[in-house]
């Protein structure tokens, strides 16, 4: 009884060892290890939680960036940060340029549609410059 007892024990640590090896060699242990580094979580139980503990996270923190995905200026309709910097990446090449309207911020206070409708002449009229191949984006400033 103790020898049956004792091989079924040997069988099984066995089989758990080639399991976690295949795990490991899967790729599925870094993924983990990545989406808790990403997540800033621990995730606890089998191996089937803990996957589904890191889908669940991941996803809470996708949908923290939800807002980035408007990828239109409001005022002015074009492209924001995020395509830019899309279309830097892919590209690896381009003009950047700066605009900066002396007193905007006063003009915003004062009359706010009055600036919008500035700002969408300036847009149109830079526009009009460039080809149409040439991406025309607003990088609002941070504060």
């Amino acid at each position: 009884m103790v020898a049956a007892l004792a091989s079924a024990m040997l069988a099984l640590g066995l089989a758990a060892a080639v399991a976690w090896l295949a795990i490991r060699r899967s790729g599925i242990a870094e993924a983990l290890a990545r989406a808790e580094l990403l997540s800033g979580a621990r995730f606890t139980g089998s191996l089937l939680r803990r996957c589904a503990q890191a889908v669940e996270a991941l996803l809470e923190r996708l949908s923290s960036q939800v807002h980035r995905l408007d990828l239109t200026h409001s005022v002015t309709g074009l492209p924001t940060r995020e395509r830019l910097a899309a279309r830097m990446a892919e590209d690896g090449a381009g003009t950047l340029s700066l605009l900066s309207c002396k007193d905007y911020d006063r003009l915003c206070a004062f009359d706010p549609p009055l600036a919008e409708r500035l700002l969408i002449r300036i847009v149109e009229r830079i526009a009009a410059m460039l080809p149409p191949s040439r991406l025309l984006a607003q990088v609002d400033r941070s504060h």
